[in-house]
């Protein structure tokens, strides 16, 4: 399990480890980093609505153990949010309350999100410093609302 509080501290890390690569004019890895920043964000938001205390299931047995501890609705929540384990940003939105707020708030800063996924590791010269530094920015806003 990863602790509700560790995710929050993993994502505020990997916003600024994305911008000292964005200093170091490293343009690509910042934009495949920040990505990151806003994933494990929105899975500390997700632990924080359907009440996972221990923490976000790494794996298959801990998503078990949670489905067979609470025979209660978040069981049988849990049992069909697997889609909670990946890396899509569009899913994970959706699965952490916070879609509607988002939208409603930072839709512009939220499109700088669309091209994300983790695939970006194997590519080159996918993004330039002006768009690099737009969503910097627009990580911090939506980072912000998300820990609010």
């Amino acid at each position: 399990m990863i602790l509700q509080q560790h995710l929050r501290e993993i994502a505020e890390c990997k916003l600024e480890c994305s911008k000292l690569l964005f200093n170091s004019r490293k343009y690509d890895t910042s934009l495949y980093l920040v990505g990151y920043s806003i994933e494990i964000a929105l899975k500390f938001k997700i632990c924080k609505i359907l009440r996972l205390n221990s923490g976000f299931p790494e794996t298959k047995l801990e998503f078990n153990n949670y489905i067979s501890q609470n025979d209660n609705d978040l069981g049988t929540q849990i049992k069909y949010l697997k889609d909670i384990r990946n890396h899509d940003l569009q899913k994970l939105l959706f699965y952490s309350g916070q879609e509607y707020s988002v939208k409603l708030r930072l839709l512009d800063e939220w499109t700088h999100f669309s091209y994300w996924n983790p695939e970006l590791r194997y590519k080159l010269n996918f993004g330039d410093k002006n768009f690099n530094e737009i969503t910097l920015r627009s990580a911090d806003k939506i980072l912000n609302l998300i820990f609010k």
